[in-house]
């Protein structure tokens, strides 16, 4: 077997296992509602969203003033389009954009 061949056969094999493992556990609870799982399926997005803008937050460098009004105000932005709209991909876009053009501006 070349090396193409043998390169391409196992990301197919990893490819199968990664799928079967990730399926298996949907396929055993296919016919079970568990009141945990439908509650870390409610809350699971909104803690990955605050451990994502805590994480965030945390590695901006802080040199003055302007730094923290950028990250203040595209945070409230951020908060107050999701409250309105009802839309993340609306909030998160236009809050990402908000903060570049304020790094720019200010």
């Amino acid at each position: 077997m070349s090396t193409h061949g043998y390169i391409i056969s196992a990301i197919a094999i990893m490819a199968c296992i990664t799928f079967l493992l990730r399926a298996i556990p949907f396929w055993l609870m296919r016919k079970k509602r568990v009141a945990f799982i439908d509650y870390l399926g409610f809350m699971m997005p909104p803690g990955i969203m605050i451990i994502l803008v805590i994480y965030s937050i945390n590695g901006l460098n802080y040199t003055g003033a302007s730094s923290y009004l950028n990250m203040a105000v595209s945070c409230l932005s951020v908060v107050l389009l999701h409250h309105f709209f009802r839309n993340s991909l609306l909030s998160i876009t236009l809050g990402t954009g908000i903060y570049i053009a304020l790094g720019y501006w200010i």
